[in-house]
């Protein structure tokens, strides 16, 4: 073998070697992994079968009741971003708008406030805390330097430094999958319900709170913002 046939037979060997260590390495599913996916999917479709649902398969996830019956609900996660979607968008969003945007959710981490929200929302965290704050261009909450400041502008601070994504949008409806159909309907929670303070959707460390409007004049803006800070998990 010449000088040259060495020298791309080493160069040759070298890329493989590279290539085996370097490939990300896939996960094999295990057949009792793809037993249990299956025999889900089957369950889900019975339930569907007993229950009347109609709606797209893989948007549901088993669950219990109180008194141990299974049934099925929309995943949590399914719900947050179809939420989420009409807060962005101020309207009913459709189904390949919502795939496009699943990519685009508010994922930073902090608090959001929809466009239409900010101001009013100021005003009442002004109300409650003692120190100063200000939103960005991008839609987050900004809490400046302070000396003065009370129990909730320390937990502020935390959130603001957290791990948590938090979105807040002030609104008397918001838009869902319907459980039985799967559609995506309005849902005028303040007109159905006055005394609602907020809706809540969440997806792991993601939290939207579609605060109520409050047109009833049932409800207490500092109180109801008061609570979700105090029920953020840090």
């Amino acid at each position: 073998m010449n000088k040259t046939k060495k020298v791309i037979l080493i160069f040759l060997l070298t890329i493989i070697i590279l290539f085996i260590f370097t490939m990300p390495k896939f996960k094999i599913a295990t057949k009792d992994e793809i037993y249990s996916e299956s025999k889900e999917e089957n369950e889900i479709q019975e339930l569907k079968k007993q229950l009347g649902i109609t709606g797209q398969d893989e948007i549901y996830s088993i669950s219990k009741e109180f008194d141990n019956t299974k049934t099925i609900k929309i995943k949590p996660e399914v719900q947050y971003i179809t939420a989420m979607a009409g807060v962005i968008q101020q309207k009913k969003p459709q189904y390949l708008e919502i795939k496009e945007l699943e990519t685009k959710l508010i994922n930073q981490k902090g608090i959001w406030v929809s466009k239409n929200s900010r101001k009013e929302f100021l005003d009442v965290l002004k109300s409650i805390t003692k120190g100063k704050y200000t939103i960005n261009e991008q839609g987050y909450l900004v809490q400046q330097e302070s000396n003065k400041m009370n129990k909730y502008d320390e937990k502020i601070k935390k959130i603001l430094n957290g791990k948590n994504s938090i979105s807040i949008d002030i609104n008397s409806t918001c838009y869902i999958l319907d459980e039985v159909t799967g559609e995506i309907v309005e849902y005028p929670f303040e007109d159905m319900d006055p005394y609602m303070p907020y809706e809540y959707f969440e997806d792991k460390n993601k939290m939207l709170y579609i605060i109520t409007r409050n047109k009833h004049k049932k409800s207490n803006y500092q109180d109801i913002i008061s609570e979700i800070i105090d029920n953020i998990k840090l």
